[in-house]
């Protein structure tokens, strides 16, 4: 049904005006949906043991861009700013199932825009784990180092301890946020 929608949707998007833009809001909206059954199909996997990483080299500046146009649409409703910080020793590739960590980039800063409180602010900073050998030329190993930090409520003892678990969320709304998602152990 899904390629169904997705069809029609494309045809409206060729239309002028509202229709027009009608049908791409609705390709996008399919394109996230199929985006969230994928990784829940790669999750139910995981558990499998079936899982492999797909190791590639992929540049950090595109992934991060890619991750930025996905959840725009968010960051425009929530009225969040999501600021990148960047640190000098941030390696420009690294080698790594590009695929899951778009996945779970994407995932975790949703979750923290559907958080935080509107016209907040959510960082994004990443670092080498190893700045001495970041600036080494190709058999360098070093870890990239993500980290996202959002303005929003938080969540209280009991919340943290269930909030690694597969498919648990907040027991109640926070901040407006519909309970909606898979939750952070995802």
């Amino acid at each position: 049904p899904l390629h169904v929608i997705s069809g029609l949707a494309d045809a409206l998007s060729r239309s002028d005006g509202e229709i027009g833009s009608y049908g791409r809001d609705i390709e996008v909206q399919c394109r996230q949906l199929l985006e969230k059954v994928t990784m829940m199909i790669d999750f139910a996997q995981m558990l499998r043991k079936n899982n492999m990483l797909n190791k590639v080299s992929f540049s950090v500046a595109h992934l991060l861009s890619e991750v930025l146009d996905h959840v725009h649409p968010k960051v425009e409703s929530r009225g969040v700013d999501v600021i990148v910080l960047p640190c000098i020793s941030t390696p420009h590739y690294v080698l790594g199932d590009r695929s899951k960590v778009l996945q779970i980039l994407s995932f975790v800063l949703d979750n923290s825009i559907r958080f935080s409180h509107p016209g907040g602010q959510v960082y994004v900073r990443l670092k080498s784990l190893d700045p001495e050998r970041a600036s080494q030329i190709q058999d360098s190993v070093h870890m990239l180092h993500l980290e996202i930090e959002d303005q929003g409520e938080g969540m209280d003892a009991a919340m943290l301890q269930n909030a690694m678990k597969p498919f648990q969320r907040t027991p109640e709304r926070l901040n407006g946020a519909a309970h909606q998602g898979m939750g952070l152990g995802l």
